[in-house]
Parts: C-alpha cells; structure tokens; sequence
C-alpha cells in the first residue's frame, strides 16, 4: 500500500513539474486524470464531451493486510459542472461501480458489490493543470455473498454517506 502511493506522489509531483515549466496560453481542459481515496485509492479519469460535463471511467485497487483481502473496482459516471468562480469549480454527478472482493468468498464482509451513487464536489485550482478534488455523496449498494453454509445471500445498503480527496491532472 504504502509503494502504490509512493508511486502515485511520484507521478502526481513529476507531472506538476512538467507542468509548471510549460508556458502556453489557457484554455479549457479536455481531459483529465484524477488521483482519489475513499476506503480504498482509486485512479479516475474524465473527458469533456461538452464544456460542462465530463464522462468519467475509474480503476481501483486495495490489498488490507490485516484481513488478507483484496478488492478491486470499476467505476463509470459522468460530472456536471455547475459553477466556476475564480479557482473553484463546483460540479454534482452520479456514478456506477463494480466491486470485486474475491478473499472475501465465505466469510465476507461481501463477495462482488454494485454501487449506485450521487455525489456533489469542487475542483480547487492550485495551479493551471493541478487542482485539489474534495466530494461527497450517497451510496446505494447491491451486495452479494457466500455465507459459511455455502449459500448465496443478497443486500440492499442505501445512505452509505461517502467522501473523497483527491488530486486532479488536467490536459
């Protein structure tokens, strides 16, 4: 764990150098990747289909030693952008995600989840290709499992309050 974020500051800084050394004139981003935690770190990118609403498509890898579980998530959604005022742009979305936990298999806390959410947050400009991501947002979750006796049980989790950080690249 502490190797995958090593890898990522290392990008995320040697990016922001890159950056910083080119002079160009401003102009509306046309993509992005964004860098993001929430339980578990997860890389995101975006693309503009329009000036104001970015397609959304993210990877998700964790490994807890403790539990001696692995997860792994696909996610896919698309960001409205609302307002931009001075360094901050402020956007709501919604999200569709896939959860895999194959450790978990007999005991777990689930084996595959669906995530359906909404989400409200705001880019704060620190730089002209860097801003800081912070959002929140509701979860309504479909999860699957394998109890000990072999059988398959199902749940339904709405209101699972979620929040995130992360560190946006635009290009």
């Amino acid at each position: 764990m502490k190797k995958i974020l090593l890898v990522m500051m290392m990008v995320v800084f040697s990016t922001m150098l890159t950056f910083a050394q080119t002079e160009t004139a401003e102009e509306d981003p046309a993509k992005y990747i964004s860098f993001n935690t929430e339980f578990k770190p997860y890389v995101e990118g975006g693309y503009f289909i329009a000036e104001d609403i970015a397609l959304t498509m993210g990877l998700g890898f964790y490994r807890n030693g403790a539990d001696k579980e692995t997860y792994f998530m696909l996610k896919g959604g698309i960001d409205k952008f609302i307002k931009e005022t001075g360094h901050i742009r402020i956007y709501a979305g919604g999200a569709f995600a896939y959860e895999a936990n194959p450790d978990a298999v007999g005991r777990g806390p689930y084996d595959s989840k669906v995530t359906i959410d909404g989400h409200f947050g705001g880019w704060l400009k620190l730089s002209r290709h860097i801003y800081l991501d912070g959002k929140i947002g509701v979860n309504l979750d479909f999860c699957n499992w394998e109890n000990p006796a072999g059988e398959s049980e199902n749940s339904v989790n709405f209101g699972t309050i979620t929040s995130s950080i992360g560190v946006v690249i635009v290009f």
